[in-house]
């Protein structure tokens, strides 16, 4: 597609545009460059929404106490929405507010998971284990979510673990793996959710228990406590203690029984 010098004028000032209110390093300049900040923007919200605590963490960058509540008033805080955009996104790249611009390009690395890997050696063995064990071929459409279009695609997966890794990717891999649909006739499997990030939300079987955490982010019972902790979570790890210890005592019996 061809641009008169009047419209390439214009796309050129667009950009200039959008590198000065978002703090960019460099203008963009390309669909790669575009595609490039969509992804960096999507991270950010990603990472806003799977690390969504009532405390402060400071294990993937350093995040206020519920961040996604910070991010909403941040959004909603000015009229100029581009540049409430930057200061949402530096939360998550910027929180020192030491970085004079950003540089899509290394501020976020696009990989196998399409909502990102993160950076350093970290991300590298989750970028591999998404090419060769999970399945992540999320999208984001515009439509049931409020992010660009972004199609990430089976196809696309293997021709980028192919040629980063130099593998393949194994379609069913895990579902076989860890028993896929038989599920329910495994046993003493604690499916624990907080309603912020469900996966397994209805019990399977008496041994197979799905506990939801009201007001709970990402495996939220799993990290230690905090003075902050919602009364939910508190009751989810005593819930899961109980369990765990009754399981426990009953191998014990059958052991015992056995020998």
């Amino acid at each position: 597609m061809f641009l008169s010098d009047d419209q390439e004028g214009t796309r050129r000032r667009d950009y200039s545009h959008i590198q000065a209110e978002l703090s960019l390093c460099q203008p963009p300049s390309s669909a790669r460059d575009v595609h490039q900040l969509y992804g960096l923007l999507r991270n950010a919200f990603t990472l806003m929404a799977m690390l969504d605590y009532p405390y402060s963490t400071h294990f993937m960058g350093s995040l206020p106490a519920n961040p996604v509540k910070v991010a909403c008033d941040t959004m909603l805080g000015g009229p100029d929405l581009l540049t409430n955009l930057r200061d949402t996104a530096g939360m998550v790249y910027n929180s020192s507010g030491l970085l004079p611009c950003f540089d899509l390009y290394s501020l976020y690395v696009e990989c196998a998971d399409p909502t990102g890997c993160g950076l350093g050696f970290n991300s590298l063995a989750w970028d591999y284990q998404a090419c060769t064990e999970i399945e992540m071929c999320y999208e984001s459409n515009n439509v049931t979510d409020m992010f660009p279009a972004m199609t990430f695609t089976e196809d696309a997966r293997q021709r980028y673990c192919s040629k980063r890794w130099g593998v393949q990717p194994r379609p069913g891999w895990l579902r076989i793996q860890f028993w896929g649909d038989d599920l329910s006739t495994a046993s003493n499997i604690i499916f624990s959710n907080g309603d912020l990030d469900p996966w397994v939300r209805t019990s399977l079987s008496p041994s197979l228990i799905a506990i939801n955490i009201s007001g709970g982010a990402h495996h939220l019972d799993l990290r230690g406590s905090n003075a902050a902790d919602p009364e939910s979570v508190i009751k989810a790890r005593t819930m899961e203690a109980e369990l765990i210890a009754a399981w426990v005592k009953m191998e014990r019996v059958r052991f015992r029984q056995s020998h």
